[in-house]
């Protein structure tokens, strides 16, 4: 029974031993800290030790504590945001506390381009809840070209002239004509304005965009067309500019479009003007059934080609807008004048058959 005891004894006191010394080994504690290259703190850093994959993160002020880590040689890698990953090589002799601080290099990337994309104005009237083309003007606003021939390219729209300049115009949206389209500038009922301030009329480099819209229409247009609305904007930019053209063509034909603008940015006063005058000739020839003479010998009509006279047309506007922008109580506020006229010189009526010769339509 006494060696039983002993034997009993020693195996319980090196059984203790050998607890001791694993608890000695496993005990120590890496206490750490993260610095940049001038000194301040990194924190919410990953640290890790291989191979025994321990991890710790960072605090606020950099620091971080790795704790049962038994003696030997490790390799300490460290990572963040920012910063390039590192790794340190750290020997740990025995169980008592380790403090090291490590420091970390910015990761500095130099970028050749930087893209921002984002949706123009006539991207977002496109993904509203209506059937809506919209012509962007900016990029063929040095065209000298009229609303007439851009509209006509767009789907669903069609757009008769009878002749040159100043002519009669009529424009179907899928199938629908007449009253049934109507015309606004800025949301503003073309038509209050008269035959003058048509659309016909309008230079390219003086709206920005035009909306169609095909059968329903926005609510804000209060309108009661059943074939669909084209909305004119004009140039809304808050900045100084000014933009001028004149363009030359044949049968003595002369656009001249003015567009600017004053800003008072502290103030959010703003002062714009847009004008614009049109002149033709419209002595472009003619031929075909109505177009004809009697015969001088035997009385019959005969057909001729012969160039238009007493077609003459001009049309001018001006238009000065003075108001105030971004204000707490309103978005836009501005009160404007605006002018416009038209000449135009009548060779005939309906058809070429009877010709007028000397009467005139004027508007103001």
């Amino acid at each position: 029974m006494q060696c039983i005891s002993n034997g009993l004894i020693l195996t319980i006191c090196l059984l203790c031993a050998s607890i001791v010394t694993l608890y000695g080994q496993s005990n120590a504690i890496v206490e750490g800290q993260l610095l940049d290259e001038s000194g301040q703190p990194v924190p919410f850093a990953n640290v890790v030790l291989d191979p025994l994959n321990l991890g710790a993160v960072s605090d606020q002020n950099g620091h971080f504590n790795l704790e049962a880590v038994p003696p030997g040689s490790y390799r300490v890698r460290v990572s963040a945001i920012g910063y390039e990953t590192s790794s340190y090589e750290l020997t740990i002799p025995d169980s008592r506390t380790v403090r090291k601080v490590f420091h970390l290099s910015e990761d500095v990337t130099q970028l050749d381009e930087v893209v921002v994309e984002g949706l123009g104005e006539a991207a977002v009237k496109k993904q509203q809840g209506y059937a809506v083309e919209v012509l962007d003007t900016r990029k063929i606003q040095n065209r000298n070209a009229n609303i007439n021939q851009l509209a006509s390219q767009m789907a669903g729209i069609r757009v008769r002239e009878s002749g040159g300049m100043g002519s009669s115009f009529s424009y179907s949206l899928n199938g629908m004509s007449g009253r049934s389209v109507r015309f606004f500038v800025d949301g503003i009922p073309m038509d209050r304005y008269g035959s003058a301030y048509a659309i016909n009329n309008f230079p390219v480099n003086l709206i920005n965009r035009m909306e169609v819209y095909k059968g329903v229409v926005p609510p804000h247009f209060g309108s009661d067309a059943l074939g669909g609305v084209i909305n004119i904007v004009s140039q809304s930019k808050f900045s100084n500019y000014l933009d001028a053209s004149y363009s030359f063509g044949s049968f003595n034909t002369h656009r001249a479009a003015v567009s600017t603008r004053w800003v008072e940015k502290s103030s959010h006063l703003f002062i714009d003007f847009q004008g614009f005058y049109n002149y033709s000739d419209n002595s472009y020839k003619v031929w075909g059934p109505g177009v004809e003479i009697a015969d001088p010998v035997t009385g019959r009509a005969i057909e001729i080609k012969t160039k238009r006279f007493h077609d003459d047309y001009r049309s001018a506007s001006g238009k000065i807008d003075v108001g105030l922008t971004d204000k707490p109580w309103a978005d836009q506020v501005k009160i404007g004048f605006l002018y416009a006229d038209n000449y135009h010189q009548l060779q005939h009526g309906a058809t070429m058959a009877s010709v007028i010769g000397e009467a005139t339509r004027s508007e103001t």
